[in-house]
């Protein structure tokens, strides 16, 4: 099943934004979670973190507060095994633009944990596919098996 980012799926990825409604990070995970496959127990999940300057801002970081949520109805570890650096605007930006902003900005924490590991991948939104898959070449240029994604919307 796909999400599309509109009606009720963008109120939700709202809420936990902007609105401040961390239990809509439960109801997303809930969603989410309903239409993964099995996932093997050797599965760790890892959210793709949120600028800091969003997470100051916020108080939170709303990928963490889906997969810490996914973690526990899976029953698979969460781990936060990757740290984002700089915060450039995303938002309003061509593919070609996001691609360009997010080279290197991504940086693996624990590459003890990383290497040989199977990851499950978790954001919120899916717009271009850049940020998950400069994410997921991070986690496989730290030797990470298999990376695999798992996002609650994706834009049309």
């Amino acid at each position: 099943m796909r999400t599309t980012y509109d009606d009720v799926a963008k109120l939700l990825v709202q809420e936990l934004k902007f609105g401040r409604n961390l239990a809509a990070a439960d109801v997303i995970a809930e969603l989410t979670s309903e239409t993964l496959p099995f996932l093997p127990p050797n599965t760790t999940i890892v959210h793709v973190p949120t600028s800091s300057y969003h997470v100051r801002r916020r108080g939170y970081d709303q990928a963490k507060l889906i997969a810490s949520q996914l973690s526990q109805t899976k029953g698979r570890p969460h781990l936060t095994l990757l740290a984002r650096l700089g915060h450039a605007k995303q938002i309003g930006h061509s593919r070609q633009v996001r691609l360009v902003q997010l080279q290197n900005a991504f940086r693996p924490l624990k590459p003890e944990l990383i290497k040989g590991a199977n990851i499950l991948l978790v954001d919120d939104v899916l717009t271009t596919g850049g940020t998950l898959e400069a994410a997921a070449q991070t986690l496989k240029k730290a030797g990470a098996k298999q990376v695999n994604a798992a996002v609650f919307a994706r834009t049309q």
